[in-house]
């Protein structure tokens, strides 16, 4: 288990949708895996959206309607919904990866 590795993994599938889309969504997001995302968000060209809980959804809508690219992570206790997914392309993350966020980082 490698954490650059895996942290390099989930910025090249964050870049790549980011090519076609203006919105990229990461669902089920453990704690580890959002603060790896956090930390490599300022070379991607994109804001960061993350959901932690109930509350943070009214900003995660206000940077929706923003016009601007965005990368929005849901923490693996908040189910986006379809105000979210409707609009968003979901970055596919192997149940493994994010297994290894959650068990060894």
């Amino acid at each position: 288990m490698n954490l650059e590795k895996d942290t390099l993994t989930v910025k090249n599938k964050i870049l790549k949708d980011l090519i076609s889309n203006d919105r990229v969504l990461i669902e089920y997001a453990p704690p580890a895996l959002i603060t790896s995302i956090e930390g490599f968000m300022s070379e991607v060209d994109a804001k960061l959206s993350v959901v932690r809980n109930k509350d943070d959804i009214g900003d995660a809508a206000r940077m929706r309607n923003s016009g601007q690219k965005v990368v929005f992570v849901f923490n693996s206790n908040i189910t986006p919904d379809s105000y979210f997914t409707g609009t968003s392309s979901k970055v596919a993350l192997p149940t493994a990866l994010l297994n290894r966020f959650e068990l060894n980082y």
